[in-house]
């Protein structure tokens, strides 16, 4: 908000008003730990705080790692929280799983970017909170740690807090340990004990049905919280219901009427509550029977504007969101007959309402969600993780100024470049002139970066972002290209140059002149199928070229670097990257023209596919692959071509790849007589798609089946989403 000029009368009293700020710093509004004051939150200063906010999950996912780390998104830590800041958010609620206190525990290696967060990997999920902790409050973004769920993932929970795996002492103790790991840290001003408790939760007197009692497990766990850190804030959220009365999950504070709730430490408890659209469920009071959306502000002072209205103590909206696009949220759950009325009913009339009732009050708030891995809602980033500048300024104007930085104002270490290179032509006869190109490398901190070429011939080095190498003899060669930054990162790329001689073929060993040999030790013969990952031994630069040294998908040849999956009895190789490349010794049984076709899935992203002999001659046409709806919902993509009897060595190459394209096998078949080329594309099976419904990651519930395939995604990365 702004100040009020300088209006003193004299210029003595201005003067001993500017010595007196300049001997005592002036606090910013929002430092230190944060306090109620009846209806209103305030800092350590006694100055009123209003926040704007973010929920970023994926702690509580199966990755146990903020979403949008992973590889190809191009984002670290710092990097989100940047792009937070500008967009007017100034805290982020923070939701986690029990699984982040298990010892030792890590995130799930594959979701972290080996590349621009190589620093994260071999890290525990509590070392990553601290980076987060310790980088937001540099930026004075806030944090309310959020315990959302008792097992990672998306499946549905019985809406306690606890059970017999997670007991309700051990819940306690995990919050004591939480709290006291950052309780000289202001920049944690909070936690939301735990998440939208429903079904048989009730709110009743202490100690009466403490299985159930969800006000007396909130006094029982506050009070053990503020034995540690009596500057912490306790976020309560409300029921889903209260003597028959209903509204969304954590939404229902009509107890607090009956059974006030209060801790051993005044002025800490915060109630909070979540409201969401028709689109995520259409309740009876969305209806136009009921009044909507003119009820809406009086259906919310009865279940919890009352609390701030009356100085009872005040509210934060801990999660609401929205596609906020009629026709975004349409297509998020095709054929669903009711979502073009339900849409336009959330976008014009419950999210306005919402927003008007935030705005007049002055209520904080936290969006669901930051990244776009929410089904229901989306996100305030895009699928390709750039900003929503139209979500963004739909809810600007409820957004409050930042903060001043807090915390301990430590440096986030130096994250490693990125290391990309092209090479043009790959292939062709001696003397072949290659160009070679670094120039798309980058450094997350804008770090000057050098380059060293080695070409594989064993002819002298180079330096600089571009090279130019003739190679003179024929063979098979791995150029590389080492990126430096100047702390200790360097990361290196690489390209496998085919030469052959004036005469046909390439040096060195093996068939068709490679030093790799058949997966099984007998080439696969064709006509017939080469399965995807059956590509050949001899290792990376030899038998395969792969972007990074990690198996993501884990099955297979685990310590090599191509990444091979297994999802519902389909085993595919997946995060497939531009200029990767796999090899299969064949045997061909006679000279002709054949189909080869690729089945194929993508989720959102696209990819161009070549086949090319040991010679670099390219077997048919480039095949397009374009996204299939899922990265299980396979389709197959053909072209023709003729192939010459013997043996030989083909190579499939991934050209232009953008997100991502699994590849499960390779068919290749005889063209018959009067059929036509190929090119087309057949819808295949196998397809894991689910009804409307999503995952809100908020514990909804209402789709287990759309759950439990965001629950499956929230393993992949990459083009392959979490």
């Amino acid at each position: 908000m702004p100040t009020s000029p300088l209006t003193t009368p004299t210029r003595a009293i201005a003067t001993l008003v500017l010595a007196l700020a300049s001997s005592t710093a002036m606090a910013a509004v929002g430092d230190g730990f944060w306090h109620t004051d009846g209806g209103t939150l305030r800092d350590a200063a006694g100055n009123v705080v209003h926040f704007s906010g973010t929920n970023w999950n994926g702690m509580d996912s199966p990755n146990l790692i903020p979403h949008r780390l992973w590889g190809g998104t191009n984002h670290t830590i710092e990097k989100h929280l940047d792009e937070m800041k500008a967009a007017g958010l100034n805290l982020i609620r923070l939701p986690f799983s029990s699984e982040i206190f298990i010892a030792g525990q890590k995130p799930l290696q594959a979701a972290i970017d080996p590349t621009v967060n190589a620093d994260l990997l071999g890290k525990t999920c509590l070392e990553v909170l601290d980076r987060i902790v310790a980088s937001a409050g540099q930026r004075g973004i806030r944090i309310i740690l959020d315990y959302h769920r008792r097992v990672a993932g998306s499946a549905s929970e019985d809406g306690l807090w606890y059970d017999g795996a997670h007991p309700d002492a051990q819940w306690i103790a995990n919050w004591v340990a939480l709290v006291g790991r950052y309780k000289n840290n202001p920049t944690v001003v909070g936690g939301d004990l735990f998440n939208e408790v429903h079904a048989s939760v009730t709110w009743n007197a202490d100690g009466v049905d403490p299985d159930h009692n969800w006000r007396w497990a909130l006094k029982r766990c506050g009070n053990a919280i503020l034995a540690v850190n009596p500057h912490f804030l306790i976020c309560a959220q409300g029921l889903d219901q209260y003597q028959g009365e209903g509204g969304w999950w954590g939404e229902v504070h009509t107890g607090e009427h009956d059974f006030p709730l209060t801790l051993d430490v005044p002025n800490q408890l915060l109630y909070e509550i979540h409201d969401y659209g028709p689109v995520v469920f259409d309740q009876p009071f969305h209806q136009a029977s009921a009044g909507f959306p003119g009820n809406l502000p009086g259906f919310w002072d009865h279940l919890w504007g009352h609390l701030f209205k009356t100085g009872t103590g005040p509210v934060w909206v801990g999660e609401w969101g929205s596609f906020l696009n009629e026709a975004e949220a349409v297509a998020a759950f095709p054929g669903n007959a009711s979502m073009p009325d339900r849409a336009h009913r959330e976008v014009t009339g419950w999210f306005p309402a919402l927003r008007t009732y935030i705005h007049d009050n002055n209520l904080s708030w936290t969006w669901w969600t930051w990244t776009a891995d929410s089904g229901d809602t989306g996100g305030l980033l895009k699928e390709d993780n750039t900003v929503n500048a139209a979500k963004v300024a739909m809810i600007a104007s409820v957004t409050y100024p930042a903060f001043a930085p807090s915390g301990p104002l430590t440096t986030p270490p130096n994250g490693p470049p990125t290391a990309v290179m092209t090479a043009t032509p790959t292939s062709g006869t001696a003397p072949l002139v290659v160009a070679f190109n670094a120039s798309g490398s980058s450094d997350p901190d804008s770090d000057p970066l050098t380059f060293a070429w080695s070409f594989g011939d064993g002819s002298a080095t180079a330096t600089g972002s571009t090279a130019s190498h003739t190679y003179v003899a024929a063979g098979e060669f791995t150029a590389t290209v080492t990126v430096s930054d100047g702390h200790g990162h360097n990361l290196s790329a690489t390209r496998t140059i085919t030469v052959s001689s004036a005469g046909g073929g390439s040096g060195g060993g093996g068939t068709g002149g490679s030093s790799s040999t058949p997966f099984s030790g007998t080439a696969i013969s064709l006509p017939g199928t080469i399965q995807a990952e059956n590509f050949d031994n001899g290792g990376e630069g030899v038998a395969y070229h792969d972007s990074d040294v990690i198996d993501n998908g884990g099955v297979g040849r685990t310590s090599e670097g191509v990444d091979v999956e297994t999802v519902a009895g389909v085993t595919d190789v997946g995060w497939t990257a531009t200029g990767e490349w796999l090899k299969y010794s064949v045997a061909v049984a006679s000279t002709g023209s054949y189909t080869i076709g690729l089945r194929v899935a993508s989720d959102g992203g696209s990819a161009t596919i070549h086949l090319e002999d040991e010679t670099g001659a390219h077997l048919g046409g480039s095949i397009a692959v374009s996204s299939t709806g899922g990265w299980q919902n396979w389709t197959v993509v053909s072209t023709t071509a003729t192939l010459s009897a013997g043996s030989h060595v083909y190579k499939v190459v991934f050209d232009a790849v953008t997100l991502g394209a699994n590849l499960d096998r390779i068919q290749v078949d005889p063209v018959v007589a009067g059929s036509g080329g190929g090119g087309g594309a057949v819808t295949g099976g196998g397809a894991t798609s689910g009804p409307q419904g999503g995952s809100s990651g908020c514990g909804s519930g209402f789709a287990v089946a759309i759950s439990m395939v965001m629950a499956f995604l929230g393993m992949r990365l990459r083009g392959q989403r979490p």
